[in-house]
C-alpha cells in the first residue's frame, strides 16, 4: 500500500491563480468577515477535500486471496489513526470488507448490526473476510438462472390460436388436447376436453390457409388418433377435396362402409354445397336408406365399379 495513500483519497490537488479573475469580488460590507487572508476570497492556492475512492477499491483488489491480518497491518503501517484525515481511511475500508459474514447453504451472508442482525447475502464480487480461514475473498453470487422462453412453444401456441374460434383457445399438453373458456369474470378458467363439437366450431371460424400451414408445419398432428384432431383434419381434407373438384356426381354407384366394418352399395343422388364447397354428399343406399356422407371424414365411401362378365 503506497504511503500516501491518505492524500491519495481524502486530498484534491490545490487550486492554483489561473484563470482566477483578479480584484475582489463586490460584497455588502456587512456580509464580509472580520478576519480573513488575503488570498481566500480568490480561492487562489487553497486545497479541497473530497473523497477519492478509487485507490482504495484497487489496493483491497489486489490483495483478494492474502490472510487479512497481513491486508490490515500493511494499511494501519501507513496510517496515523491519531489523524482524523488518516484515520478516514479505515472507515471506507470497512465499507467495501465485510467482515461479520456468517456461511450458510454455501452461501455468505452478511450480520448487519443495524438492520438487527438480519442477514443479508452479499451481492456479487463484494469481499469478505473468511471465517473459516481468514483469507480475503471475493464472493461470487450465484444469481438464479432466468427461464429461457421457450420460443418453438410460443409459436406453436400462436398457430393454435389461429385454429380456434374467437371465443375459446386451444391447449395441447402431455396429459391430452383441451378447449379454454372464460368465466364471468372474463378469464380463462374454464376447461373442457377437446372433442368433435369444438372441432365442428373451430373450422367455422378458421381460415383454410392458416389450418393448412398448421398440419403443413406441425404433420404429427395429421396422424393423431384424439378425436378433436382426427375430426379436424378430416374436415380440412374435406375442404380441400371439394375445393379442387368433387368425388362424386350425382348418379355415380358407390359403396359405403358401415361403423362394423362392412360395405354396402348405394348411389349419389345430390351433393349438399356451402357456395362452390362440397361438404357431403347424400347417398341412397340399395336397402332404401338415405345417408349423408362426408369425404375422408365420415364413414369410409368409394367409387364402385361394375366387373363386366366376360363371354
Amino acid at each position: 500500500m503506497r504511503k500516501d495513500m491518505s492524500k491519495v483519497i481524502t486530498e484534491r490537488p490545490r487550486v492554483g491563480g489561473k484563470g482566477v479573475r483578479k480584484g475582489r469580488t463586490p460584497r455588502d460590507l456587512g456580509d464580509l468577515p472580520t478576519k480573513q487572508g488575503m488570498k481566500r476570497p480568490y480561492g487562489h492556492d487553497t486545497k479541497n477535500f473530497s473523497d477519492v475512492l478509487g485507490p482504495i477499491k484497487g489496493f483491497l483488489k489486489k490483495a483478494v486471496g492474502r490472510p487479512w491480518n497481513d491486508v490490515y497491518s500493511e494499511i494501519c503501517e501507513n496510517i496515523d489513526k491519531s489523524n482524523r484525515v488518516q484515520a478516514h481511511i479505515l472507515e471506507h475500508v470497512w465499507q467495501y470488507v465485510h467482515r461479520n459474514v456468517v456461511i450458510k447453504d454455501n452461501k455468505i451472508f452478511d450480520r448487519r448490526t443495524f438492520y438487527g442482525g438480519k442477514l443479508y447475502e452479499l451481492s456479487n464480487n463484494d469481499t469478505y473476510i473468511c471465517p473459516k480461514t481468514g483469507i480475503l475473498k471475493k464472493y461470487k453470487r450465484k444469481e438464479a438462472a432466468k427461464p429461457k422462453k421457450d420460443y418453438k412453444r410460443m409459436e406453436f401456441e400462436s398457430s393454435l390460436k389461429s385454429l380456434s374460434s374467437s371465443k375459446s383457445f386451444t391447449w395441447v399438453d402431455e396429459s391430452g388436447t383441451y378447449k379454454f373458456y372464460k368465466d364471468k369474470k372474463d378469464e380463462w378458467t374454464i376447461r373442457n376436453k377437446a372433442t368433435k363439437h369444438h372441432a365442428e366450431q373451430d373450422w367455422k371460424e378458421a381460415g383454410y390457409e392458416q389450418v393448412a400451414g398448421f398440419f403443413r408445419r406441425y404433420p404429427k398432428f395429421t396422424r393423431s388418433s384424439h378425436q378433436y384432431w382426427k375430426h379436424y383434419y378430416g374436415l380440412f381434407l374435406a375442404y380441400k377435396a371439394a375445393k379442387e373438384k368433387p368425388l362424386f356426381l350425382p348418379g355415380d354407384k358407390v359403396a359405403v362402409e358401415d361403423d362394423k366394418g362392412q360395405w354396402a352399395l348405394g348411389s349419389v343422388n345430390g351433393l349438399n354445397k356451402a357456395g362452390e364447397i362440397i361438404y357431403s354428399y347424400a347417398v341412397t343406399m340399395d336397402d332404401g336408406r338415405i345417408i349423408s356422407v362426408r369425404p375422408r371424414s365420415g364413414p369410409k365411401i368409394r367409387k364402385y365399379k361394375v366387373k363386366k362378365k366376360s363371354t
